[in-house]
């Protein structure tokens, strides 16, 4: 799988994105626009992070509520636990420097990080909108878009899953990620929708 080799292993992952050997990290990718909610996260985190005193989140992309998000980690006491990484060039490499998964956006149509996240084998949570529910199907965790409450029940229960469940989650992941998503699988999809075998000659 072409996604899969291109992966960095973790230990150089971490190094590369400066992440220490022993943290516990939640990862964001995504642009820090509106849509992505990312201030939802933060607000989930903050309220889990006392109970996971080894856990950081790791956001990974830049954009227009930098600043924002910097004040509200600051108004939170959150710094040195939440990172905004700034632009990773080619992050899907970084993804085994991560534990766990989640992707907050609203409008999120097709979401090809979580497709990453999923070939990288992390566990995931992702919001109930757009069409990241429609990709991780039941290999991922799903809270109401916005609510920093639901999510921050998700984060626990990604955070207390065990070596033996994440490595069940991963085979599962693979499993839907190779029946769904394969170049192959994608064009059988493609051209069974209604609307394109409309325009379909004879």
């Amino acid at each position: 799988h072409a996604m899969r080799r291109q992966l960095l292993a973790r230990e150089e992952a971490r190094d590369a994105l400066g992440i220490a050997r022993d943290a516990f990290v939640f990862a964001n990718v995504g642009r820090l626009h509106p849509d992505k909610d990312q201030r939802t996260l933060i607000d989930a985190f903050a309220a889990v992070a006392e109970e996971m005193p080894d856990a950081q989140l790791l956001i990974v992309g830049e954009g227009r509520l930098r600043d924002a998000l910097t004040a509200q980690i600051a108004a939170l006491g959150l710094e040195g636990r939440v990172r905004l990484t700034g632009p990773v060039p080619a992050a899907a490499r970084y993804f085994k420097a991560f534990d766990r998964f989640v992707l907050s956006s609203d409008h999120e149509p097709f979401g090809m990080v979580l497709l990453e996240a999923m070939v990288a084998g992390l566990p995931i949570a992702v919001s109930d909108c757009g069409g990241g529910p429609e990709v991780v199907g039941a290999t991922g965790l799903a809270f109401p878009l916005g609510d920093s409450a639901a999510l921050a029940q998700c984060l626990r229960q990604l955070y207390r899953l065990s070596a033996a469940e994440c490595a069940d989650w991963g085979r599962r992941m693979d499993e839907r990620a190779l029946r769904l998503f394969t170049p192959q699988a994608v064009a059988d999809v493609f051209w069974a929708l209604p609307f394109v075998r409309e325009r379909l000659p004879g």
